[in-house]
């Protein structure tokens, strides 16, 4: 469910819904463990959006104001 591949491709419910719904309760080992790796999913997420948001920054900061507003107008001619 990560982007740049990392991290579980399922969801961090899955896993005790699934339990639940087998008539099972999940361990609290299992919980700590589904928290973890969400919290490492969060951690990638947010430095990928940081790393993503730098370099629109630094696209944006090599185009004037002046061109921004040209092609806003442009574009909602």
């Amino acid at each position: 469910m990560t982007s740049a591949g990392t991290g579980p491709s399922w969801g961090v419910n899955d896993v005790p819904a699934k339990a639940r719904s087998q008539g099972r309760q999940t361990s609290p080992a299992s919980l700590t463990t589904d928290l973890a790796l969400a919290r490492e999913e969060i951690t990638a997420l947010r430095d990928e959006r940081d790393r993503l948001r730098e370099a629109v920054r630094q696209q944006l900061g090599q185009v004037s104001n002046r061109q921004l507003t040209d092609r806003i107008i442009e574009l909602t001619e």
